[in-house]
């Protein structure tokens, strides 16, 4: 998910590591026939491929997550596992620029979620609904909006994370509306940069501010390069 880091140079050896011991739990729950506990094991397996093999992940991913949202669909419905599937797919489809249908399918994650109590979850899901508004250039006012609410409930839930995502992207829409201070206000309020994802998209947040502010000599510098 959004905000660990995904390399898409892992070695199958690491890739094929990594996945193991979902694919012992789906073994063994396909050989006892239970349908539920096998996708829950093939949605974690793949939860685990998106961060050490991406590509594959896009490939395999769909047809395995609609087979688990049918099996989780029957009631009594499974509401946790709905949420990890209807992410994933919405991470797939974002990251094949059909991100019209993945903000669709990120919106019905976190109403899954939010049904299952699970908070993680949740965070999860906000996290990666604002970053797909932001990359499809949705309407500014309806990235605004989303952010906000995101904000609103990491302020004090359990995700720092989803909060930082929030005010990133918030900083460059305030910067879009001309109001530099807000944006760098908001910058300034972003504290959890441990993580690589979270550091890079603050750090393009804190360029485009700097570009649309005029100070090129800023935007330019090379901590902005790739």
């Amino acid at each position: 998910m959004p905000g660990r880091t995904r390399s898409s140079s892992a070695t199958p050896r690491i890739a094929w590591s990594a996945t193991s011991p979902w694919r012992g739990r789906l073994a063994a729950a396909t050989a006892a026939k239970d349908r539920r506990h096998a996708k829950q094991a093939e949605l974690g397996r793949l939860d685990v491929q998106s961060d050490y093999d991406f590509e594959r992940f896009l490939q395999d991913g769909p047809a395995a997550i609609d087979s688990a949202v049918d099996v989780f669909r029957e009631p009594p419905d499974d509401d946790r596992n709905l949420g990890e599937a209807w992410q994933l797919l919405a991470l797939i489809h974002a990251a094949v620029g059909r991100s019209t249908l993945a903000a669709a399918e990120a919106e019905q994650a976190i109403r899954h979620s939010r049904r299952a109590g699970d908070a993680r979850l949740e965070a999860s899901c906000l996290r990666l609904h604002c970053f797909i508004l932001d990359w499809r250039t949705a309407p500014l006012e309806e990235v605004v909006r989303a952010c906000e609410a995101a904000r609103a409930w990491a302020k004090d839930g359990p995700s720092r994370g989803t909060e930082d995502a929030a005010l990133s992207i918030l900083a460059r829409g305030a910067a879009m509306q001309g109001d530099f201070r807000r944006a760098h206000d908001l910058l300034n309020e972003v504290r959890d940069l441990n993580e690589r994802f979270f550091w890079l998209a603050h750090l393009l947040a804190e360029a485009t501010v700097y570009l649309l502010e005029g100070r090129f000599d800023i935007a330019l510098h090379p901590a902005f390069r790739s």
